[in-house]
């Protein structure tokens, strides 16, 4: 006995694939909303005035030969090596601030400590997962500003 294709079926397998789309759309757009505030800057205009002198200070950073590199152990310990033309900085103050990429944890605020031959260390830590960080680093008159990721 052969069964007959009747309009009954096109009608399931349309609920059932139109079903399927609209709850993968569903889904995926609770997702979205739940892991990104879509907030990057408190003020989009103000940092559109700034934008510019951002630009300069970055260039003259460059020139001037700075550099840091951070890296977090596997406690989330943040470590950085931190040098300008080629010579190790020591003394200076250094902060970062952590962001989650996607805003799922809490801003992290860290004060970094010398340790001698341009390394300074965290006594706080991350917690596991990717971190975009500002570094923050004044050294005497001097100040310099980095944006990095660490991943601990």
């Amino acid at each position: 006995m052969t069964t007959r294709f009747t309009g009954w079926h096109m009608l399931a397998i349309m609920i059932g694939f139109f079903g399927v789309v609209i709850g993968v759309n569903a889904v995926m757009a609770t997702d979205a909303i739940r892991t990104f505030g879509g907030l990057v800057v408190e003020n989009s205009y103000v940092a559109t005035t700034h934008y510019n002198r951002w630009l300069a200070e970055g260039r003259q950073q460059e020139r001037e030969g700075w550099q840091a590199t951070p890296t977090a152990d596997g406690t989330g310990a943040v470590s950085l090596r931190l040098s300008r033309a080629g010579q190790a900085i020591d003394g200076a103050s250094v902060s970062i601030v952590a962001n989650h990429p996607v805003g799922l944890v809490a801003q992290r605020s860290l004060r970094l400590r010398p340790v001698g031959g341009g390394v300074y260390r965290s006594d706080g830590r991350l917690p596991r997962g990717r971190w975009l960080v500002r570094i923050e680093v004044s050294a005497g008159a001097q100040r310099a500003a980095f944006d990095d990721e660490i991943r601990v």
